[in-house]
């Protein structure tokens, strides 16, 4: 009975650990992703400050055929 009880404790405990682990794993992936994520919105905002500095760039050329 008490061997009973003892493999038990052992199993939860290493059932326990084993989820811990998988926990640590996941939270560090989605702490790359994360920052992977960030970096690509940075990255787009970077292209979109020169997208519309080239757009206000054509809309003078516009404005000097216009005249």
């Amino acid at each position: 009975m008490k061997a009973q009880r003892k493999n038990k404790v052992g199993y939860s405990v290493r059932s326990i650990s084993a989820t811990l682990e998988e926990t640590s794993a996941a939270s560090a992936q989605l702490g790359d992703t994360a920052n992977e994520q960030l970096n690509a919105v940075k990255d787009l905002k970077k292209t979109v400050v020169e997208l519309n500095r080239e757009a206000e760039s054509m809309e003078s050329s516009v404005k000097m055929f216009k005249l």
